[in-house]
């Protein structure tokens, strides 16, 4: 079920499937107004803001699909998708000119319908969403989450701060005066604040891959995933190194086996 704030702007002048398609997609749950034309499309638009718009190409009344997504695009860039009865190619490739995100030819099934909606809102909150990556590390910042090799670090609200702070200046040595006034906003702050919080931040990160938060003596701190790689690296040539030892062990003669 989708939340009933995803808004669907939906404009066919055919009465049953303008119905039809206004009780399936309430239905899942979103929340739908139908408009019979779109002579007043931009006012609906500033006030319902919907989150996606299904338009027919070919209205009884007032401007056309391809008109209508034209004027759409220069208010901004909800996704749009055009259907109509039309097979015609020169029909697809003047609504796809205009603006449309997906042309769809009627009849169609609800399901691949349902498919192109979802894919669409799904791709237009991926575009709206800021995130930063560095290394294993992910930041949502528009969702206040932060990840490390897929789990959802449990931070609280000044750690995310620091953590993003330390990802947006990556592999640059940050001292304690720098950091008080990205986050804190002054210089004038105690610096234990920022050795307790690091080492809050640094305990919650450790929990799942190794230290990336290094200490400069005399200087500050800096995240460097790139040491957190060589230290893969090494792990890795260490164990192989183990696994032909033991190989050797066993084989229990004194004779040096091959791999």
């Amino acid at each position: 079920m989708v939340g009933s704030a995803t808004r669907i702007l939906l404009i066919e002048d055919d009465t049953f499937m303008r119905e039809a398609l206004t009780l399936a997609f309430g239905a899942d749950g979103f929340d739908v107004r139908a408009l019979e034309h779109g002579l007043a499309l931009e006012g609906v638009v500033k006030r319902d803001a919907p989150n996606l718009i299904i338009l027919d190409l070919n209205l009884g009344l007032g401007p056309d699909g391809v008109v209508l997504t034209r004027r759409l695009r220069t208010e901004g860039e909800v996704p749009v998708i055009v259907i109509s009865g039309s097979t015609h190619i020169d029909d697809r490739l003047a609504a796809f000119e205009a603006g449309a995100d997906d042309f769809l030819v009627k009849p169609f099934s609800m399901s691949e319908l349902r498919a192109r909606v979802g894919a669409l809102l799904r791709r237009a909150n991926h575009q709206t969403r800021r995130f930063l990556e560095v290394g294993d590390i992910t930041i949502d910042e528009s969702a206040h989450i932060a990840m490390r090799a897929d789990s959802q670090l449990q931070l609280r609200h000044i750690e995310f701060q620091v953590l993003e702070v330390f990802c947006r200046h990556a592999g640059q040595v940050l001292s304690k005066v720098q950091i008080l006034e990205k986050v804190w906003g002054n210089a004038f702050s105690d610096v234990n604040l920022v050795e307790v919080h690091i080492s809050h931040l640094r305990r919650e990160l450790e929990r799942h891959g190794p230290r990336v938060i290094h200490t400069v003596r005399s200087v500050g701190y800096v995240l460097q995933p790139d040491r957190y790689t060589e230290a893969m690296v090494r792990q890795t040539t260490t164990r192989r190194a183990l696994d032909d030892v033991d190989l050797w062990i066993r084989d229990g003669e004194g004779r040096v086996s091959t791999c």
